[in-house]
């Protein structure tokens, strides 16, 4: 089976790797940009809270992060920086641990 190939991308048989979507059919690849995308704004908003990077997509980013209810899609992001991840590490050590003790 064929899949992409469209717009001048290259055309991929299932189960081959795929190695690039920048030129590829929307169709085919479209959660694979929206992830891209969300993945993009995320970036660029750890650079605002961690350097003060400004950026052109915040109004987006906040559109999208605002909490719409229990209905919606949700998503969290904790920007907890370097002594955080320390702790996340340790903690998540801890529970690995326990969970292979049980």
């Amino acid at each position: 089976m064929i899949l992409g190939g469209g717009k001048g991308g290259k055309r991929h048989v299932r189960g081959e790797r795929v190695s690039g979507t920048l030129s590829s059919d929307d169709k085919v690849y479209l959660p694979l940009q929206a992830a891209d995308l969300l993945a993009g704004l995320v970036r660029l908003e750890c650079a605002l809270r961690f350097s003060g990077n400004l950026y052109d997509y915040k109004p987006l980013y906040d559109y999208l992060a605002e909490n719409r209810g229990p209905k919606s899609i949700q998503w969290q992001f904790h920007y907890i920086g370097e002594q955080g991840m320390a702790r996340f590490e340790l903690l998540w050590k801890k529970r690995r641990q326990q969970e292979i003790i049980d």
